[in-house]
């Protein structure tokens, strides 16, 4: 039994990891230098995300069948037909290769550099998960416009500002507080790509 419970799996399962052969460290250590760098990119790019995502979404269920719904609902269905890594090397190409804008890779500390080196990341992040976001959000937000006491406050005279910020807002917080939870771990996993 005791031959049993040693070996590299039930270790791993467990969370005693070895020291890495490459770095000469421990595993524990590693993670510890590296969380803080992958935090600084995926939780802008997350918050970013999740505001542009939502404010997109509002303003077209708001403006259903119009020029800017159709436009929207198509670079939306773009962005998620094209594959993510796609988008993710050629922004890093053209930004980063190309036009030399942005380090491609790499890490310095201090708050300047870092946020040099994390505005390809983050926007690479926001622009390859904007696609989908938006067309749940739009969805959720387009039930909400259609219910029965959206249509009664405009049927008392409430303005359409008002109504979404009083009524749709409030509803709709609660699909994203599920994705939100849902989207909490690739904060830490997203980033590794």
């Amino acid at each position: 039994l005791a031959a049993l419970l040693d070996t590299q799996f039930i270790n791993i399962l467990t969370f005693q990891f070895p020291r890495s052969m490459r770095y000469q460290e421990t595993v524990w250590k590693l993670f510890a230098d590296k969380a803080p760098v992958s935090l600084a990119i995926q939780g802008p790019a997350f918050v970013v995300g999740l505001g542009l995502q939502f404010v997109v979404a509002l303003i077209v269920a708001a403006r259903r069948n119009s020029l800017a719904d159709y436009s929207a609902t198509g670079f939306a269905v773009l962005m998620m037909s094209i594959p993510t890594l796609s988008v993710y090397l050629g922004v890093q190409w053209l930004f980063g290769a190309k036009l030399l804008w942005f380090p491609v890779a790499g890490w310095a500390p201090g708050f300047i550099f870092a946020i040099h080196f994390a505005a390809l990341p983050i926007l690479v992040s926001v622009v390859g998960g904007l696609g989908g976001g938006v067309r749940f959000y739009r969805t959720v937000a387009l039930e909400e416009i259609n219910t029965d006491y959206v249509r009664t406050a405009r049927a008392k005279g409430v303005s359409g500002g008002n109504i979404l910020v009083m009524h749709v807002f409030r509803n709709l917080l609660i699909p994203v507080v599920t994705q939100t939870i849902v989207a909490i771990p690739f904060l830490v996993t997203g980033s590794l790509i």
